[in-house]
C-alpha cells in the first residue's frame, strides 16, 4: 500500500486455514507397545495405546503492520 501521514508502507494480510473444513488428525504421540508383551526375562512390558492429535477447524486471521 502507498505510505499514509506517519505510516510507512502499511500492509493487511488475511491467513486463512483449513479453508475446506476438512476433519483430520495432525500427528500422533510416540509409544513403544501397543499391546502388553513379555520380555526376555518373562516380566511383563505394559502396551499403551497412541494418542492422535486432531487438526484444527477452519480460521481466518487478519494482520495489520506498518513501519514509522
Amino acid at each position: 500500500m502507498k505510505s499514509f501521514s506517519y505510516l510507512k508502507h502499511p500492509q493487511i494480510q488475511l491467513n486463512l486455514t483449513n479453508i475446506g473444513d476438512n476433519h483430520y488428525r495432525s500427528g500422533s504421540s510416540y509409544t513403544a507397545n501397543a499391546h502388553p508383551q513379555v520380555t526376555s526375562t518373562g516380566a511383563i512390558a505394559a502396551g499403551s495405546a497412541p494418542v492422535y492429535y486432531v487438526g484444527g477447524v477452519f480460521a481466518a486471521m487478519v494482520s495489520v503492520s506498518s513501519g514509522f
